[in-house]
């Protein structure tokens, strides 16, 4: 994880300098990495001052005590906190109470099942809950118009997905990144 943190400073310093912008990036968290606060404090000070999300996995160690103070301290540094995956069989509701989050990405195994209405109760129901808490909602794995409506009538007004981009290089960012418009809501 922090040789991660590290090549995303280097791109994001290359972006900065080279092209003027400097974009939030969500990096994935290993659970042993969460429990670790000399790690924690690497990564913070490598960071420091940059738009991170770091996304953790809520299932397993996320919910250790020494995992939820370095997140707290990861915040505390000015880091948002995003529960990847929500949704997923492992997922419970009970560490909402716990995790220090800023952002919940409901998985896209929900959005795959919105299409019948049981589905699609299950996919509002838990946009809601997030909501509730107050925290920020993305919808993960949106490929197509139909997908984008139904977490639209949901309440998600973040999205990431195919219909979007897929996954995109380092390099690839720079090219996509003039193609945004103003109204995107692109996490």
């Amino acid at each position: 994880d922090l040789w991660v943190c590290r090549a995303v400073k280097q791109d994001l310093n290359h972006w900065a300098t080279q092209y003027g912008f400097k974009p939030r990036i969500a990096i994935n968290l290993h659970p042993h990495t969460i429990l670790d606060a000399w790690f924690i404090e690497r990564i913070a000070d490598e960071l420091q001052g940059e738009r991170i999300d770091f996304e953790v996995l809520e299932r397993g160690d996320a919910n250790q005590k020494a995992a939820i103070d370095n997140l707290h301290h990861l915040r505390q540094r000015g880091f948002r906190i995003a529960l990847d995956d929500f949704g997923t069989g492992y997922a419970g509701v009970g560490p909402l109470n716990h995790l220090p989050l800023d952002v919940i990405k409901i998985d896209k195994s929900l959005l795959d099942d919105a299409q019948t209405q049981n589905g699609r109760i299950v996919y509002t129901v838990a946009v809601e809950l997030a909501l509730r808490l107050g925290h920020k909602c993305v919808a993960e794995g949106v490929e197509t118009p139909e997908q984008l409506e139904i977490v639209a009538q949901a309440g998600v007004t973040h999205v990431q997905g195919y219909l979007f981009s897929r996954a995109l290089s380092a390099k690839d960012v720079v090219a996509y990144h003039p193609r945004q418009s103003a109204t995107s809501h692109i996490a």
